[in-house]
């Protein structure tokens, strides 16, 4: 009998000692980069854009917000893998009547998993910081803090004129030799809390 509990002893202190200790596991945390605060927009945020050759307005709503998190391989080990805190925002876009994903992580934001924004451009690919404009008139409102970056194509070039906490008020555009302006007409910015 003194054997048979001797033997489960042993087994049980076996499997015991096989699990894993969760304290050892040192993940690494990332989370928002705080200069992309003045982009996380909530429910209620909306934009109305005027066509500068057409005169035609396009208008784009937030339907949903959200901060979030995934987890990326990567970290100390596969059973410990890094967790990365992201915001997601979902746009509905009248004249296209569709949805884009908008993406705002670590230091970059993308729209419908496009990178549009980057604070550290020297990544392949990615917009580059044109100007920054310490005010800027569009459609007479006056705008502050505002910059201007350039995401190039094959057939040409999108700049965006972005201000904090308000989003995109302008974009220029020279796509196969068309250039194309949209202004801000409207906005409504609701910050996420």
């Amino acid at each position: 009998m003194i054997k048979k509990l001797f033997f489960t002893a042993i087994i049980l202190l076996l499997i015991l000692s096989c699990r894993k200790d969760e304290s050892t596991c040192k993940k690494n945390y990332f989370t928002i980069h705080p200069e992309l605060a003045p982009y996380l927009f909530d429910v209620g945020s909306y934009w109305i854009y005027k066509d500068s050759t057409s005169s035609l307005t396009d208008s784009s709503s937030v339907l949903s917000a959200g901060i979030y998190k995934r987890y990326s391989p990567g970290g100390p080990s596969d059973d410990c893998p890094d967790e990365i805190q992201y915001f997601a925002i979902s746009y509905y876009n009248f004249t296209t009547q569709a949805n884009d994903i908008e993406n705002i992580e670590l230091q970059y934001i993308s729209r419908n998993y496009k990178t549009i924004y980057r604070i550290d451009t020297a990544y392949f690919n990615t917009p580059k910081l044109i100007a920054t404009f310490s005010s800027l008139q569009v459609e007479n409102t006056i705008y502050n803090n505002v910059k201007e970056f350039q995401v190039a194509r094959p057939d040409g070039y999108i700049n965006y004129y972005s201000a904090n906490f308000v989003g995109i008020i302008k974009q220029t555009s020279k796509i196969n030799g068309l250039i194309t302006t949209s202004n801000l007409l409207r906005h409504k910015a609701v910050m996420w809390q």
